[in-house]
């Protein structure tokens, strides 16, 4: 209500979207993210509301970095000066841009491992990476159309499709050893605690009001 009094929100731009998502019973996790590259952490709404907008819902998939190619235009940055950034990503609001076999990717830490994954509409491609190596100790396949909780992992499909071998190289080349500190730990493994034992129970009737304990 306060910024409604300071902006006209009519005349503005507005973006609405999380910067992750978050395991509840699935994915081996309780209340959990950054640890996995499974869809309820990756897959995240997006939202744009603004004066002019086309009345439009991509049905491709996209990615968090095509927010800048697709604000920088409405904040009056010339096209040029956009084309000679060659910024990654594209346009939301130009349905000319969509790719249905445009491949995105994901990346999760936990402690000995990185796992990363390559996204198109409906397949995803993971590698679980050992941390602070560049050897692969694990492979999956997702068919997202048939297998929407990704309960059913395959092997990768022999020859590799572009995307799957897009993320070989990023794993050859990237060094980042990942890991998270020990301190987020608690809590995340289903059988933990959920509640600290020094909570009052005002606090914990808050807590159950969210949804966040029972």
């Amino acid at each position: 209500e306060g910024c409604a009094r300071l902006l006209d929100l009519d005349a503005a731009w507005v973006v609405f979207t999380p910067d992750h998502g978050e395991t509840m019973m699935e994915g081996e996790r309780w209340f959990a993210h950054g640890y996995h590259v499974y869809e309820p952490i990756v897959r995240v709404p997006l939202m744009l509301r603004g004066p002019r907008a086309p009345t439009l819902r991509r049905k491709d998939v996209v990615s968090g970095i095509d927010l800048v190619p697709t604000l920088l235009p409405l904040a009056g940055v010339a096209e040029g000066e956009i084309r000679a950034r060659r910024l990654p990503g594209i346009d939301l609001l130009d349905p000319d841009a969509a790719d249905p076999e445009r491949a995105v990717f994901a990346e999760g830490s936990y402690v000995a491992w990185q796992i990363r994954a390559a996204i198109t509409q409906d397949r995803k491609w993971m590698a679980l990476v050992d941390r602070g190596k560049r050897t692969v100790r694990a492979r999956r396949f997702y068919d997202l159309s048939l297998d929407t909780r990704e309960l059913y992992a395959r092997d990768w499909p022999v020859p590799y499709e572009p995307p799957a071998t897009a993320l070989l190289e990023r794993i050859e080349l990237d060094p980042d050893p990942g890991g998270i500190p020990d301190s987020l730990r608690e809590g995340m493994r289903i059988d933990a605690p959920k509640v600290a034992p020094n909570l009052t129970e005002e606090q914990k009737e808050k807590l159950r009001s969210l949804g966040y304990i029972r």
